[in-house]
């Protein structure tokens, strides 16, 4: 990815990686 775009993709691949912990936290204790 071009200029900025790296700073994007790992800001949003860091939210994905929270989402999916959440969620996998989420099944265990409900």
């Amino acid at each position: 990815m071009a200029g900025g775009g790296g700073w994007t993709y790992r800001s949003w691949s860091a939210s994905w990686n929270i989402l999916n912990s959440f969620s996998e936290n989420f099944h265990l204790y409900h």
